[in-house]
């Protein structure tokens, strides 16, 4: 999505465009660290839900401290962006973020929701036929700091 999609997408809800650039790359960040929740309310994963879970929109509306209508429109707005693009690595502010508002919906775990995230990575490259794959797993190490690892894979 290019700066001129984005500003057309605004256009079609002038009431975002109050959104902050940084906001609307926290959104997309923690929408894909949500991604394997959102996935387990899908019956498939070619397509971008209409909508959120339910507990997923007020993880967001907590950690981005926007009310539950500003998250669902921007979910209207961006979520074929969201779902097409590859995961973003979190900072570790972000993962913190979403570890704090997300304990008590049940997403305050950030290993295996990256871990699965990098996992639908996968097997979404298998489906296009794709030789070998980046495996990028961000995660927080004992001490708080973000790290990450990464793994070529060779698919037969």
């Amino acid at each position: 999505m290019d700066l001129t999609a984005i500003t057309h997408t605004l256009q079609l809800f002038p009431h975002l465009s109050a959104l902050t650039f940084t906001e609307l790359t926290r959104f997309m960040c923690l929408c894909c660290l949500a991604k394997p929740a959102i996935l387990l309310h899908q019956q498939t994963l070619s397509n971008a839900p209409s909508s959120l879970p339910a507990h997923v929109v007020i993880v967001l509306a907590k950690a981005l401290g926007h009310n539950v209508e500003v998250i669902q429109d921007s979910w209207s707005a961006f979520k074929d962006f969201v779902w097409d693009h590859d995961v973003i690595t979190p900072s570790g502010n972000e993962i913190e973020l979403f570890n704090v508002c997300g304990l008590n919906e049940g997403l305050g775990d950030p290993f295996p929701l990256l871990f699965l995230a990098s996992l639908m990575n996968l097997i979404h490259a298998f489906c296009q036929h794709t030789k070998t794959f980046t495996l990028r797993c961000a995660c927080v190490n004992s001490l708080g700091v973000p790290t990450s690892a990464k793994a070529m894979i060779l698919l037969c």
